[in-house]
């Protein structure tokens, strides 16, 4: 039996579960993403709070879970992340309808292509395209872009690849 300071309640409902299980539970749902997270108990409805839970949180949880909160009150229509793979920041399309073409992220500095959110792309058109970041044998990083074409009545598949600063 642990003691009661080990152990973690709610006032919402009767369940009582050791700090520790319940810090696992709350990182499993953040991890899955899931911002409502309720009480671990069978067919429990009980919702754990952000406050209540904090103290039995280590501050990589919280975070995300503060980060995934925050993400939920912007309406996933205004939302995109930021296409550097070692960025990622959550980013609002705000532009109120003006037609921005190149932007820089607030959080890493690069730029992308406002329009199609990716890599920035000069001279090259925002088409239905995949594009892939990759490093070429020099070491340099580069964006692999690849887009259905049409070329004398055929379907073919074109690759560009760009250099990446």
């Amino acid at each position: 039996m642990k003691d009661s300071d080990q152990m973690f309640e709610t006032e919402r409902c009767v369940h009582s579960y050791c700090s520790d299980c319940i810090s696992k539970h709350v990182a499993t749902k953040i991890h899955d993403s899931v911002t409502i997270i309720t009480c671990p108990g069978l067919n429990c409805k009980a919702v754990l709070e952000l406050d209540t839970c904090r103290a039995k949180l280590s501050k990589g949880v919280i975070d995300r879970w503060e980060e995934s909160l925050c993400e939920e009150l912007i309406s996933a229509s205004q939302r995109f992340y930021c296409p550097f793979k070692d960025c990622s920041a959550m980013l609002v399309a705000d532009n109120e309808g003006e037609a921005i073409r190149e932007a820089e992220c607030p959080f890493c500095h690069r730029l992308f292509c406002a329009r199609c959110y990716v890599p920035w792309h000069s001279g090259v058109e925002c088409v239905s395209s995949s594009f892939a970041m990759a490093v070429d044998r020099n070491g340099h990083k580069v964006m692999v872009v690849a887009r259905e074409t049409s070329l004398a009545g055929e379907s073919v598949r074109v690759v560009c690849i760009y250099n990446v600063i």
